[in-house]
């Protein structure tokens, strides 16, 4: 048996450990919460540890407000302000008040027509992903709700 020379000697307060492998090597010491060396009693040897997080951080997700014109009708739009009881807001006698029912009476009208929606999307992607490959995700989703909506409404009736 050869005989190999230790590459390193620790001195630990009264304990010298000549080892060969002592070294915990990782290129992501951001994943480890704890690390170490251990001392066990039945060894005069001491065992390294390294402890990974529970959880790797994830990007989060942002909330993104948008209105939906999905279903907007210019016509009765247009209507509902020309119907709207805009002269009500007169009565105020101070500005900041008339501002007020104004605005209120303008967002629900607007509110009821295109409806505010929120959507939840990647804070960031990652480096490769492009427009390309992201409609085409999306497109796949969409035929996949699609068709798993047919197949409830089949199976439901029949």
């Amino acid at each position: 048996m050869p005989n190999f020379k230790p590459s390193r000697a620790e001195h630990r307060g009264t304990i010298v450990s000549h080892s060969l492998v002592d070294v915990l090597l990782t290129n992501r010491p951001e994943l480890f919460k704890k690390r170490g060396n251990y001392y066990p009693a039945l060894s005069d040897h001491a065992l390294i540890f390294g402890v990974i997080r529970d959880m790797i951080k994830t990007n989060k997700s942002k909330i993104i407000y948008f209105r939906s014109f999905k279903n907007f009708n210019i016509e009765t739009f247009n209507q509902q302000l020309s119907l709207a009881p805009w002269h009500v807001g007169k009565i105020f006698e101070d500005v900041e008040d008339q501002l007020f029912y104004w605005n209120t009476l303008m967002k629900n009208i607007v509110d009821e027509h295109a409806p505010v929606r929120k959507t939840r999307v990647r804070d960031k992607d990652v480096p490769y992903m492009t427009t390309k490959w992201k409609n085409a995700i999306r497109t796949k989703r969409r035929r996949s709700i699609k068709k798993i909506k047919q197949l409830q409404i089949v199976s439901a009736n029949g």
